[in-house]
C-alpha cells in the first residue's frame, strides 16, 4: 500500500525532535583525509563567533550542493517539497550555530562525497546531474561507509525538522509544511488559523 506523504510526515513531526536529540548526542566518525574536516571529537576544534540569529555556516557552493540533496529527500510532487519551504536556509542557519560545529563539519564532509561521487557520472558537481543521478549518487553516499551513513541520516532529519520547523527559523517557508499536515501555531486540534502572521 502506498504511503500518503501528509499522513507520514504528521507521524514523522512527532519525531524530529528526539530524533534530532540523538543526532545531537550521536558520536560523529572521523572524517578521512579527503574531506577535509575533522569530525574526531577529541581534537579541540577551532573557536567559533559568536552566533546571532540570521548567519550563515555555508559557502556558495556547499550550500547549492545540500539545497539538491535535501531536494532530493524531500522532492516536490502533488505537494511542496524541500525547495519549496527553503529547507536549506533553515540548515544554513543551523549550522552556524557554535554548539553544532561537528555537525557543519559532517556536513561540509557530505558535500566533497557527494560532488566525488558525482564525478564517477563525468560532471563536476552534484548539482549538475539530472534528479535520478542524484538519488542514485546520495545512496552510492550512504552505502559507502558509516560516515556516509550518518551523513545521510543527519541530511535526512534536518530536512524533516527544516520543513516542520516554525518558520522564523528559516525553513517552512510560508508555513508550506504546518499547511501540508494541517497544523496551525497556537491550536489545540490542530487546524490551520485562517490569519497567517505566522509565516514570514
Amino acid at each position: 500500500m502506498e504511503l500518503d506523504r501528509r499522513e507520514l510526515l504528521t507521524e514523522l513531526g512527532i519525531f524530529v525532535v528526539a530524533l534530532r536529540g540523538f543526532v545531537a548526542c550521536r558520536k560523529l566518525p572521523e572524517a578521512g583525509p579527503d574531506t577535509g574536516a575533522s569530525l574526531d571529537a577529541s581534537k579541540p576544534a577551532a573557536a567559533a563567533p559568536a552566533w546571532k540569529n540570521g548567519d550563515h555556516a555555508l559557502l556558495p557552493m556547499q550550500r547549492a550542493v545540500l539545497g539538491a540533496a535535501v531536494a532530493r529527500i524531500l522532492p516536490t510532487d502533488r505537494d511542496p517539497g524541500a525547495a519549496d519551504a527553503d529547507v536549506i536556509e533553515f540548515i544554513d542557519r543551523e549550522l552556524a550555530r557554535p554548539e553544532h560545529s561537528k555537525m557543519k563539519d559532517a556536513m561540509v564532509a557530505g558535500v566533497v562525497a557527494l560532488n566525488r561521487n558525482s564525478q564517477r557520472n563525468g560532471v563536476k558537481s552534484f548539482t549538475d546531474l539530472k534528479p535520478e543521478e542524484q538519488d542514485q549518487v546520495i545512496h552510492m553516499v550512504e552505502s559507502g561507509s558509516e560516515r556516509g551513513k550518518d551523513f545521510v541520516f543527519m541530511l535526512v532529519i534536518l530536512t524533516l525538522e527544516g520543513f516542520l520547523a516554525d518558520p522564523q527559523w528559516g525553513g517552512n517557508k510560508g508555513g508550506v509544511g504546518w499547511a501540508m499536515i494541517g497544523y496551525g501555531p497556537g491550536t489545540v486540534d490542530g487546524e490551520t488559523p485562517t490569519h497567517d502572521h505566522f509565516y514570514p
